[in-house]
Parts: structure tokens; C-alpha cells; sequence
């Protein structure tokens, strides 16, 4: 089945598995034809700014906004701040995390709380933290949980805040992101630059030309690959004691925001300005939407459907994710943009008729049927193939 709405095909592939059964999406699609969902404050989300996201073990989406932690179950929000919840210090939720117990940790503009057992809990020793900025978490060896905040980094044993002294801190108290690697290295992204505790001591990393480029994402593989997205919109990776660029300044939008990697081994990326983007083997496809307000993006989480979720500072929690129709248009390859007629081709896939011309389509590429010479973009309203394979 085939028709076709406002300039974009739409090809039937099959409905959603219902049952539960966890896929990916389809990495053979471009991101424009995938479905894209959006929650606001008119369907419940707090306020607009989705600054972080984590799913627990339980099913349950949670979201981070400036106005409180909103808990998302597929239909309704039930949101959670100060006020009702006091064991969180502050309404503005700036980074989630869950740790391998499943305890979620919220970060806050005022220090940190966790869910356990379904109750909100004051950490223990909170108030070395303060009202501290908390931009960061990661977890360590063992309970370990290392936090990163506007005033320096901190760990958190068995729910006890420890600081680490400015002797053994890194250079910059300002940190941007925190992870601990398979080997337990510690890498800290900091305001200008990138640091890694080795022996109970912080060394820099230069991963950048300039010696102060803010390293604002961190994400580390199985096979001790670490990425580094940095304010600059520049994307590098460390291997085997290498740093290597991987995309250049600005080409990843005016900054990385986060960094997550799928079960399909899609790297998505989070941007500042450069909107949704996935990289894979070194190819880029980006989404840049008006869904996505003005275009600065806080987190993205890949759930256990498969479901890809992002975090937008502007205009609240979206999510995409595989549709029952597959839409194809201008950004795929279609010639026009007002698909007129479409016809089945005897060789596999359709013709498509169209404003700019006429274009076949099979095995999801498009491809363009010059026209007469100086007529390649003449507008088609009607296209058949005979019994001899003429069109």
C-alpha cells in the first residue's frame, strides 16, 4: 500500500512488535523518517527544559526539568520536587543517574538525592556538596559513585559524601562530565580541558589544539574506546593511548551536549545549535527539526524498547522511535516535493511521479529518470510502465 501527504511518501512496513519484544531502530533509515513524539507542559512535563533523562529498572522514565522530576509512565507525568519530596534540595534537576543497584541519583543546582526503594533520601554528608552545581555523575568501582559539580568532584560511598581534596582534585574545579572506564581510570571534562586520576592523581589529557577547550561529554566502549564531545561541536576518541579527531570544530553544531551509544552500535549525539545526530562508521546524518525549539539539546537515552529519547532545553521531552509508515521526501532523494502518481516497477519498487521529475525507488534508495534534455525537472502528473518495461 502507497499514498502520499504533504510532499512525502509513505511506504507500509509492518507494524510495531506490541508484545515487548526490545528492538532498535532501524538503522537503515534516515532520521528524518523516523517517528518523532513530543511532550510539553500541556501534556504534563513540569516545565519545557528536559535537562536530563534516565529510565530505571522498573519501566519508569525520568525526566529532569527546571520546575521539578517528573516520573513518565507512557501516559501520565507525576511530578516530584522539593515540595513534596523535601529529601530533594532543589526544583532545578540538572543530571540523572542510575547506578548498577538501580538507584536513581538526582543532581540538582543544590547538591543530590536518591531514590531508593521507591522513597527520596538525603545523602548522608550532603553538605560537603552544598549548594553546589551538579553538572555530572558516573559510576565507579564498587558503590562508587563519582559526582561532578560547579565547586569540584566528589564521590559517594555507601550513600556518604567524601571531597576530594584541592591537592588531589583536578586543575579545574568546573567540571562538565565524569565517567569511570572499563580499566577504572577516572575521566573528568572540565570548563578547559580533560583530566584522568591515574594513581590518586589527576594528569591532562590534550585532546584539543587549544589548551582550553571544554570537554562538556564523555562516553566509554566495551573495548576501552573513550569518546570526548567538546563546546566547540567537535567529536574525538581515545584508543590505545591515542587522541584522534573525528569530526572537526563546528561540525557537530556550536557544542556537544551528550553521548550515548545503542544496541545497533549508533553513536547519538546531543548538540547545541546542531540538533540530533548519529554517527556511525564515520558517516553523519543529523536532524535538525523546529520540534526541537531553538535547538539546544540536554540528553539523550536509549530505552529498553529501543525507543531513542531526547531531552530538549526549549521545547520538552521527544522521543523517536520505528513508525508503521516509512515517509520518504526531498531529504531522502525524492526529485519533487508533490509526489503526484506512483506505479509499480516490474524490476522491484515504484515510480514516482512527481514536480521535479520522475524517480524510482527500490531497496530504500531513490534514483532520478532524466528527462528530455532541458526538461530534467519538467512536473510529471502521471507515470505507467508497460508489459515491455517502458515508461
Amino acid at each position: 500500500m502507497v499514498t502520499t501527504r504533504l510532499g512525502r511518501v509513505f511506504l507500509l512496513s509492518g507494524l510495531l512488535a506490541i508484545c515487548g519484544v526490545a528492538h532498535a531502530l532501524d538503522p537503515a533509515l534516515k532520521l528524518s523518517q523516523y517517528g518523532l513524539d513530543n511532550w510539553q507542559i500541556p501534556d504534563g512535563l513540569p516545565q519545557s527544559s528536559a535537562q536530563a533523562i534516565a529510565q530505571t529498572p522498573d519501566g519508569y522514565l525520568w525526566v529532569g526539568t527546571q520546575e521539578g522530576l517528573a516520573r513518565f509512565d507512557g501516559v501520565r507525568f507525576t511530578v516530584f520536587d522539593s515540595d513534596n519530596a523535601p529529601a530533594i534540595p532543589s526544583k532545578n534537576i540538572t543530571t540523572l543517574f542510575v547506578d548498577r543497584a538501580g538507584r536513581l541519583w538526582i543532581g540538582t543546582r543544590a547538591g543530590v538525592a536518591v531514590l531508593v526503594n521507591g522513597r527520596f533520601e538525603a545523602v548522608q554528608g550532603a553538605d560537603e556538596i552544598g549548594h553546589a552545581y551538579v553538572r555530572a555523575m558516573g559510576q565507579g568501582a564498587g558503590d562508587r559513585l563519582w559526582v561532578g559539580t560547579e565547586n569540584g568532584l566528589y564521590s559517594i560511598d555507601s550513600l556518604h559524601v567524601t571531597p576530594l581534596a584541592s591537592s588531589d582534585g583536578p586543575t579545574d574545579n568546573r567540571i562538565r562530565a565524569v565517567l569511570e572506564d572499563r580499566d577504572g581510570s577516572v575521566w573528568v571534562g572540565t570548563q578547559t580541558g580533560l583530566e584522568r586520576l591515574v594513581a590518586n592523581h589527576f594528569e591532562t589529557v590534550h585532546f584539543a589544539a587549544s589548551n582550553d577547550e571544554s570537554a562538556t561529554a564523555l562516553l566509554a566502549d566495551g573495548d576501552g574506546t573513550v569518546w570526548i564531545g567538546s563546546d566547540s561541536g567537535a567529536l574525538y576518541r581515545r584508543v590505545a593511548g591515542r587522541v584522534e579527531q573525528v569530526a572537526a570544530q563546528g561540525r557537530l553544531g556550536s557544542g556537544v551536549r551528550a553521548l550515548t551509544r545503542d544496541r545497533e552500535g549508533n553513536l547519538w549525539i546531543a548538540t547545541h545549535e546542531g540538533g540530533l545526530i548519529r554517527w556511525r562508521d564515520g558517516v553523519v546524518d543529523a536532524l535538525v527539526t523546529d520540534k526541537f525549539g531553538g535547538g539546544d539539546l540536554r540528553a539523550v537515552l536509549e530505552d529498553r524498547e529501543g525507543s531513542l529519547w531526547i531531552g530538549s532545553y526549549d521545547s520538552g521531552l521527544l522521543r523517536m522511535r520505528d513508525g508503521k509508515f516509512v515517509s520518504a521526501g526531498l531529504p531522502e532523494g525524492l526529485q519533487g516535493d508533490s509526489p503526484w502518481s506512483i506505479t509499480p516497477r516490474r524490476a522491484g519498487g515504484v515510480w514516482v511521479a512527481t514536480d521535479g521529475g520522475v524517480s524510482s525507488y527500490d531497496e530504500g534508495r531513490f534514483q532520478h529518470v532524466a528527462g528530455p534534455p532541458g526538461h530534467n525537472a519538467v512536473a510529471v502528473r502521471a507515470v505507467l510502465e508497460d508489459d515491455r518495461q517502458n515508461l
